[in-house]
């Protein structure tokens, strides 16, 4: 049986970011646990969170451009490069298309995990 997942998503809350990002990634470092823990942060902290020994850490938002001109877009291989393993995709807060999701997959590694967050509607009682 694989081990549960336990992702937490920092969000841009003050306390979950720049040095508290930190903190909260050594504070998550330091369980003791079976489950596998994935801090999900801000493109501004992937550096240095990702530099905590023992934490997988992944990118709260990813776009499927490539390097160039996307102003203020996040560009996958550049967040790769500042130590994201994964990412989380379609959040409540920035939905996207299917597209954007089909099309950032196709660029992104085969072994990079990435949580597509749906929402589904309630059930209509006929």
């Amino acid at each position: 049986m694989d081990a549960p997942l336990i992702v937490v998503n920092f969000k841009t809350y003050s306390t979950a970011l720049a040095e508290h990002a930190e903190t909260l990634g050594k504070l998550m470092a330091d369980v003791e646990t079976n489950a596998r823990m994935v801090a999900v942060t801000s493109a501004f902290d992937l550096s240095s969170v990702s530099s905590i020994s023992g934490l997988e850490v992944w990118a709260q938002h990813l776009d499927p451009v490539g390097q160039g001109s996307h102003t203020g877009w996040l560009e996958p291989q550049t967040a790769i490069a500042r130590g994201a393993s994964g990412t989380i995709i379609n959040h409540a807060e920035h939905k996207v298309s299917i597209d954007h999701v089909r099309d950032l997959m196709s660029m992104l590694p085969d072994d990079f995990p990435l949580v597509h967050v749906l929402q589904m509607s309630p059930r209509l009682e006929h």
